[in-house]
């Protein structure tokens, strides 16, 4: 099952991880939150109170993108370097346009009624022993294996490949005008507060480091995802064990270096608490995940450099999920039936 896989591969899936925890942690310290490239985009595209940072935060992550994109290239069918994107022809490979609208349906609605995606609770949570990350993260995973395993045994599940080239004509490059516009449009707001532009430069920075941490560990290659989630695959590729523990080693370390105090309230924390909606959320994201092999974060990486598929076919339809998820939310009202706490 582990067929081409070797130990010196570990190398970069686990500092891709310790480079994941150092934003993590560096966000709760500097920042006093945990910041979801799920709500991130939300919050975006909705202009609410928070869009300047949250806004610089994606910024951040698009510019190493395209830093990346441009320095190292894309990873062909076959190749066996380690290189942060796959060739197009791969990428479109085993996924139909529709499956990714489903899948981005899916996992926008799930983040919202899980109130978290992977970042929340598989690289924040964890390595704090808290009892909701874990369940989250395991519900995640089953519904990931379950559906990526049944895809792969069902090629009809797969929809219509779409392997043409459509940006033949883009030079990728060009995105790292997004990013640009981002970032000056928001100092140029807040030129004369410079707590509000610190705040932004602090989000632009931790944006890129998360990014180059995810595009390290290898999540803009979502075979590669889609190979650890496959159970029915003879190239099983257990990369993912080791960007955890990678984060988790780091986590654990940087938690005790940066300790912070019990009575400090961090933004987006997981609460320790388990609720139906939660793993109905979970079990959402998890099935959305095993059919494109992409999260928020992910796409959001990977949106530059695959034009304009995931740009019109992936993350509006992440934004949709996240705001049917509002709508749901409030629909059901009340406090969430509490299953367990912590």
């Amino acid at each position: 099952m582990l067929s081409g896989f070797n130990l010196i591969e570990t190398i970069p899936y686990m500092a891709g991880g310790l480079m994941i925890s150092s934003a993590i942690v560096l966000n709760q310290k500097l920042a006093k939150r945990v910041t979801e490239p799920s709500t991130s985009l939300y919050s975006m595209l909705s202009f609410d109170s928070h869009s300047q940072w949250k806004s610089s935060f994606i910024a951040g992550m698009i510019f190493i993108s395209c830093l990346a994109s441009s320095l190292y290239g894309f990873k062909e069918i076959g190749d066996t370097n380690v290189k942060p994107f796959e060739s197009d022809k791969l990428f479109f490979q085993g996924t139909g346009l529709i499956q990714f609208m489903v899948s981005g349906l899916l996992i926008g609605l799930g983040s919202r009624l899980a109130q978290g995606g992977s970042t929340k609770y598989a690289f924040y949570g964890i390595p704090r022993f808290d009892y909701q990350s874990i369940v989250a993260t395991v519900t995640v995973l089953l519904f990931g294996v379950f559906t990526a395993t049944l895809r792969a045994t069902f090629p009809i599940l797969q929809g219509m490949n779409v392997t043409k080239k459509f940006n033949e004509h883009l030079d990728f490059r060009l995105s790292f005008i997004f990013p640009a516009i981002i970032l000056a449009i928001n100092l140029a707001r807040n030129i004369n507060n410079p707590a509000a532009v610190k705040d932004i430069l602090r989000s632009f920075g931790i944006g890129s480091l998360l990014g180059a941490g995810m595009l390290t560990a290898g999540f803009a290659r979502r075979h590669l995802v889609l190979d650890f989630l496959n159970l029915n695959n003879k190239h099983w590729n257990p990369f993912l064990i080791f960007v955890v523990l990678g984060a988790i080693g780091g986590n654990m370390l940087l938690f005790n270096l940066f300790k912070t105090p019990t009575s400090e309230v961090i933004e987006g924390m997981p609460t320790g608490v388990i609720t139906p909606r939660m793993l109905l959320g979970c079990s959402l994201f998890g099935t959305g995940l095993g059919i494109s092999g992409l999260t928020p974060g992910s796409g959001l990486l990977v949106s530059p450099i695959y034009l304009p598929q995931i740009i019109l076919f992936f993350l509006p339809f992440v934004v949709l999920g996240q705001i049917g998820g509002g709508m749901l939310n409030n629909l059901l009202g009340g406090t969430p039936k509490i299953i367990k706490t912590q």
